[in-house]
């Protein structure tokens, strides 16, 4: 049985064991106790430099602001699993090259709040919109990783004002069904909040979850990098008080198949887009890249061959310089 299906099995408890409620924090309460242990934290509100909390409608927004205040404006959003730490690397090889980079903890992950709403593409622009209005940018660089590249696209749509070029790295939005396991499709179904499960599957549900989020068969498990990232999954995992709740609406809401007229519109839109993708890549796989540019055919498509979904951890140099490369030409 692959990993993907045991995951997916286990997505239809998550939302019965974090129903809706009153929005939820982020961990914060985890490092301002002063019984805390700060040096056991992988991921702490300092993890960047220029680090603040932006009070939105939704909840606060967690997010960075570093590199010169003169450079070139780049927004970088991650995806469902691993907050803002995703781009420790690559948001430090734009910063060197002089780049103003924004990144955020996205609603439900890191230290932003959890809102009781349903966990869809409208959700997330409306928090990347109103996170750019309170920090007082009017245009930007966007860049959008598997889950952020369909925030991205999505938000490029109803923003293209806003938007100078995009790049996305294996963007979701356009997957078959059939990369979707059933049981994630399960959680469109009436009633499957209702069931009743007990502790002791709480308990299970929480092992294998944990244990999936620390791993990717794309990915070399001895690398430094993805091994720092895997604590913080699993940090955020036992500490962020509405993550499986928000992680489990993300998927049963978010677009993750039906973005085509998001991408039909940018296609429409005069601006550069870049597309990178690793071809081994399991997770949104590399096929899809060709609906992406029937959508967007003046769009640059960049296949690592080899790569697969976490090619901009292991490569943040690489990613860097195509990123730099493309936006100044």
């Amino acid at each position: 049985m692959s990993n993907k299906f045991i995951f997916f099995a286990l997505i239809p408890l998550l939302l019965i064991l974090y129903p809706s409620g009153t929005p939820l924090s982020g961990y914060r309460d985890s490092w301002e106790s002063d019984d805390i242990n700060k040096s056991t934290i992988p991921y702490l509100p300092d993890h960047y430099q220029g680090g603040a909390y932006a009070d939105l409608p939704y909840g606060e927004t967690r997010y960075w602001l570093f590199g010169p205040e003169d450079g070139k404006k780049i927004t970088l959003v991650h995806g469902i699993a691993t907050p803002a730490a995703i781009f420790t690397d690559v948001a430090a090889e734009l910063a060197k090259k002089g780049y103003r980079v924004l990144v955020f903890d996205l609603y439900g992950r890191g230290y932003s709040a959890s809102p009781s709403v349903p966990n869809n593409d409208a959700l997330f622009v409306s928090q990347l919109a109103m996170l750019l209005k309170k920090i007082g940018w009017k245009k930007t660089d966007l860049l959008g990783v598997s889950l952020g590249g369909g925030i991205v696209v999505s938000f490029t749509r109803h923003f293209p004002e806003t938007v100078n070029s995009l790049i996305l790295l294996a963007p979701v939005g356009l997957m078959d069904a059939t990369d979707i396991p059933v049981y994630a499709r399960a959680l469109k179904l009436p009633g499957v909040s209702s069931i009743l499960v007990n502790s002791f599957t709480r308990r299970l549900m929480e092992s294998l979850l944990r244990w999936h989020i620390s791993r990717n068969p794309d990915d070399d498990s001895n690398d430094s990098r993805l091994k720092k990232l895997q604590q913080i999954s699993s940090y955020q995992f036992a500490n962020h008080l509405g993550f499986l709740h928000s992680f489990a609406s993300t998927v049963k809401h978010f677009p993750f198949s039906d973005l085509g007229k998001a991408y039909e519109e940018v296609g429409k839109q005069n601006r550069k887009v870049m597309v990178i993708w690793g071809e081994e890549d399991t997770t949104v796989p590399y096929i899809h890249s060709e609906k992406v540019i029937s959508y967007i055919p003046d769009a640059k498509l960049v296949k690592l061959t080899g790569d697969g979904h976490n090619f901009h951890v292991f490569r943040p140099e690489y990613v860097g310089s195509m990123v730099d490369e493309f936006l100044r030409t």
